[in-house]
């Protein structure tokens, strides 16, 4: 119906490194959030507006407002917020090497080991977000205004808000949606329940078989739930998350990685690769599926990156998310893949402008895929977690 409310509450379960003009000035922007709610519109709307590119952006013009299409159906305002800005070194448990790992860019200044916060941060904090669908203008066909609810619905249970948001930085953990002050939905208070609510997302997206050309939720997607030790708060089982990774991943220093770990060597051809000659590499390291650029050290030969340099990078298709469930915390690790890069024969440019042949999509994820197996079995796994499994569509 036009003329109806929807409240959205949050609960920002992570610092937020999200700003204006200015990036040490930290802010609530609502601007940010209406491209964050945007992006999981579109990610939703590949499965459910039958992968028609056309359609979509139709519906999203429609619904959001553009140039050609005219005013935006539903008016948006931040009712209530709790933020707080700190210190951004202080908000990731005082430089915690997991959580500094993955704020890394953000948190950190890139170079330097006594870095000052780039950023300004947001300590976990509350929100009300308010949207009014405009009285007077057509009522939105029944399948795009269910996918408004659904919208804000995922980006509270999978996404986040503001810089290093992929990383589980600014994670939103949607608390309750209401219409006109009727509530339809409460966070769910368990693992078990989480998994419940987000496996209907899966279920419906199932039904594009397709890769999408950009990040969407399809039958390729997959999700695996991850809950802490007992009074872990989300920020600590974040530092823990990325601990696991820095293992899985990291090549390190003098056999060491955290400091003082062992080295697990997981992607020693990665590494061997990278030390030979620029012109004489045939082939690209298995983990740029998480993403490029790839840095493997400083000089120009040692940097991995889109052979388009016209494309300067490409997000990892891994996104985590934590929030509080019940008595402890659950990250949410969601692999979204999509077509990697563009173009009929895509190739990466494996330094000093050396290109080689982009890999398969299935050759490409398979590294995320056993990282994400590794957090399903307790017997690989390094660092303390609690019960973990698989969202089932």
């Amino acid at each position: 119906m036009n003329g109806e409310r929807i409240t959205a509450r949050y609960h920002v379960a992570t610092p937020m490194f999200c700003s204006g003009a200015d990036p040490s000035a930290a802010e609530l922007r609502l601007a940010s959030f209406k491209g964050v709610l945007r992006w999981w519109w579109r990610a939703l709307a590949w499965s459910r507006l039958g992968e028609d590119g056309a359609r979509i952006r139709t519906a999203e013009d429609r619904l959001f407002g553009s140039a050609d299409g005219g005013q935006s159906r539903v008016i948006m305002r931040i009712a209530h917020s709790t933020a707080r800005a700190v210190n951004g070194a202080d908000a990731i448990s005082h430089w915690a090497l997991g959580a500094r790992y993955l704020a890394f860019g953000a948190a950190v200044v890139p170079g330097k080991h006594d870095a000052k916060p780039a950023r300004g941060a947001l300590a976990p904090f509350d929100f009300t977000l308010e949207l009014v669908l405009r009285a007077r203008a057509p009522a939105l066909p029944a399948d795009e205004r269910a996918l408004l609810d659904d919208a804000l619905r995922v980006g509270g249970l999978l996404g986040g808000l503001g810089a290093k948001s992929r990383k589980g930085y600014g994670s939103l953990a949607l608390v309750e949606l209401a219409i006109d002050g009727a509530p339809i939905w409460r966070a769910p208070a368990s693992l078990d329940a989480l998994a419940a609510e987000i496996a209907p997302l899966l279920r419906r997206a199932a039904t594009a078989k397709q890769l999408p050309p950009y990040t969407a939720l399809s039958a390729h997607t997959r999700i695996v739930l991850v809950a802490s030790p007992a009074a872990t708060s989300p920020i600590e089982l974040l530092d823990r998350v990325g601990r696991e990774i820095v293992r899985y991943r990291s090549w390190g220093r003098d056999g060491r990685v955290l400091g003082n770990v062992a080295r697990e060597e997981n992607f020693k051809d990665d590494h061997d690769l990278m030390k030979r000659p620029a012109r004489t590499r045939r082939s690209h390291p298995q983990r740029v599926g998480f993403g490029l650029p790839h840095p493997n050290g400083n000089g120009a030969d040692q940097r991995v990156r889109p052979g388009d340099h016209a494309i300067d990078r490409r997000a990892s298709p891994l996104l985590l998310h934590v929030r509080s469930c019940g008595d402890s915390a659950v990250a949410v690790l969601s692999l979204i893949p999509a077509v990697f890069l563009p173009g009929a024969a895509p190739t990466i440019d494996v330094g000093a402008g050396q290109r080689v042949p982009l890999a398969s999509p299935e050759a490409l994820r398979r590294p995320i895929d056993a990282l994400l197996d590794r957090f399903l079995a307790p017997g690989s796994r390094k660092e303390p977690f609690g019960r973990a499994c698989e969202v089932r569509p």
